[in-house]
């Protein structure tokens, strides 16, 4: 009989629409080959083959597994920057070589060994995809808003046979020499300049739902599992993590997945009928991100009608967020004028005016006061606007991403 959750569990076993259309490349290093690589080929990736799922790393692997072909590179080892810059273009240069040795594949998904990827689900959100319409390659993400509308690369990112084909171009090494030069001038992201690799070929550019570039609290995650299929979760970084998300994304409705489920204060998650728990009360054994110990939600499996009510609370405090980041951009703007005048006078009100709003109003208010006033008001030793000694932070050149984990 087919059971409640079955066409996911199929998802889960890599058999969705575009079965075999699409290769997957990740990005690993020799310090990972015996850790996360393994972890990866016993959970989410065990039922792959090599001819679709590639690791780029830098030296060879010394194991062979018929489930994963690892790529060994001249990129410098251990490296989350020119490491990493290298990398993404390596396995761009062989993603366009397995496109042209088989005429069947029409998508690589390319995306860091600490993640847990649902390769049907992917799948099958991509068969619902617009396709390519205007015939110039499509590259897509989770979102293009960090530096200057570049890829935010936790997520991972897709690209079709005719954007790795126009990329790669006829020369794998000058391709290779741009993304590096990109990178230099891109503060060393690699993700920022594998976009302008692409741009300069003139792709279209997408979004795509299902993926989660940054590691989500509790509540999010809970919530957002009924609210577009999950595909991908990054910054999963241990072998508990892994195996928690395994089991709750392939285990069959109904069956009694792990015995912590018993435990007092087990941490738990619910999906399609199936309610996964972690083996331990360690947080670091969690595949969500705990800030505040003392108000982790008691709700594992929310009713339709709790759903409703959590999403909209985290409505009113995104258009909160919202509020507070126009109210902190106009209060930048007028503090930096009020800086730069020399009337003493408007500078003393002005200031008056900043001390009572942080007395009386909101709590995002506040934060956004106090963050212009440390950033943009003068204190002793320091002048306004001007780059420290070592430069300006590359960090901040990104919208909202976090520094990238080892």
């Amino acid at each position: 009989p087919t059971l409640p959750g079955d066409d996911h569990r199929r998802l889960d076993a890599g058999v969705g629409n575009m079965s075999g259309r699409v290769l997957y490349m990740m990005y690993t290093d020799s310090k990972f080959y015996h850790s996360r690589l393994l972890w990866v080929l016993a959970t989410w990736a065990s039922g792959m083959t090599s001819d679709r799922f590639k690791g780029i790393g830098d030296i060879p692997w010394n194991l062979t597994d018929p489930r994963v072909e690892v790529i060994p590179t001249d990129c410098p080892r251990h490296s989350h920057w020119e490491g990493a810059c290298c990398k993404y273009a390596e396995a761009v240069i062989h993603a366009k070589e397995a496109f042209l040795l088989d005429e069947r594949l029409e998508w690589a998904f390319f995306f860091d060994d600490d993640a847990y990827v649902r390769p049907g689900a992917l799948e099958e959100r991509l068969s619902k995809e617009g396709g390519d319409p205007e015939g110039k390659g499509v590259m897509i993400g989770a979102t293009f808003g960090c530096g200057d509308h570049g890829l935010c690369g936790g997520g991972g990112y897709l690209a079709n046979r005719r954007a790795l084909i126009k990329a790669v171009g006829d020369n794998a090494t000058a391709m290779l020499e741009r993304q590096m030069k990109y990178c230099a001038n891109s503060g060393r992201w690699a993700d920022l300049a594998i976009t302008k690799t692409f741009n300069d070929v003139n792709i279209t550019k997408r979004n795509i739902k299902g993926t989660y570039p940054w590691r989500l609290e509790k509540n999010q995650f809970v919530t957002h599992m009924s609210k577009d299929e999950p595909f991908f979760y990054h910054y999963i970084q241990g072998k508990a993590q892994l195996e928690f998300l395994h089991r709750l994304f392939t285990a069959a409705p109904g069956s009694p997945v792990v015995e912590a489920g018993k435990r007092r204060n087990a941490q738990c998650a619910c999906y399609k009928g199936v309610r996964a728990c972690a083996n331990t009360n360690r947080t670091k054994d969690w595949p969500w991100d705990v800030k505040n110990m003392s108000i982790l939600p008691t709700i594992d499996c929310p009713s339709p009608e709790e759903l409703s009510a959590i999403r909209e609370k985290e409505a009113r405090e995104q258009a909160a967020r919202e509020k507070a980041a126009q109210v902190k951009a106009a209060m930048e703007k007028a503090a930096r004028k009020v800086v730069a005048s020399s009337d003493i006078i408007t500078y003393a009100v002005a200031a008056g005016i900043v001390v009572g709003a942080a007395l009386g109003f909101s709590p995002w208010f506040r934060n956004a006061v106090v963050d212009i006033s440390e950033r943009v008001l003068p204190r002793p030793g320091r002048r306004v606007g001007k780059a420290g000694p070592s430069g300006p932070d590359p960090e901040a050149q990104r919208i909202g991403v976090p520094a990238p984990a080892e």
